[in-house]
């Protein structure tokens, strides 16, 4: 009886480990926040939402469906991303953009693109890490963006926060659970 109880014990561990594990191993590159857009200022207001998105090039075509949160029109996004360059050219791309769409490197525009098929720029980055953003906006009707880099590479591959914020916590808390229900039952067995 001790054997199968200390065995299952061992079981629910290693379950719980391998959870905490791939929980706190979710890798991003784009940090995306989205905002309502306001109809007449054109600014951005309410704070909607955020996402984690994976891949350094993307191209979302919502057509006329809902954009973000229950949003079709008047709503954005800023997202940031770290880059680390090599020191040489690279060449970014806004295409299939509508209705806005803005490129910044360290807080300075490098590209803009307004309901514009393709635009383009090539441009010299030191090296060293820099953050690139872009500022998208959704204001009417047909809603897509697409942004490519010839060198993908250059991104920072991020790791997303553990739930409680500390590495570990889970699992420190669940092996101090298990340990404390194995004591307790080898306890009530000897008596």
């Amino acid at each position: 009886m001790k054997k199968s109880i200390a065995l299952s014990l061992l079981a629910a561990m290693v379950v719980l480990l391998s959870l905490n594990a791939s929980a706190t191993t979710k890798t991003y590159i784009w940090n995306v926040k989205w905002y309502k857009i306001d109809e007449i200022s054109g600014n951005f207001t309410k704070y909607l939402g955020c996402e984690k998105w994976k891949s350094a090039t993307f191209y979302k075509d919502w057509k006329r469906e809902e954009v973000y949160g229950g949003h079709y029109d008047f709503v954005g996004f800023i997202a940031t991303a770290e880059i680390n360059s090599l020191g040489k050219n690279y060449t970014f791309d806004l295409y299939n953009v509508d209705n806005e769409a803005t490129i910044y490197l360290d807080g300075q525009k490098i590209l803009n693109s307004s309901s514009s098929s393709h635009k383009t720029v090539n441009m010299y980055i030191p090296p060293g890490k820099h953050e690139i953003k872009i500022v998208y906006m959704e204001l009417c009707c047909v809603a897509s963006i697409g942004f490519s880099i010839d060198d993908e590479t250059i991104f920072v591959v991020k790791k997303e926060e553990s739930k409680t914020g500390i590495p570990g916590y889970t699992t420190g808390i669940a092996i101090a659970s298990i340990a404390g229900t194995a004591i307790m039952l080898t306890r009530r067995k000897k008596r």
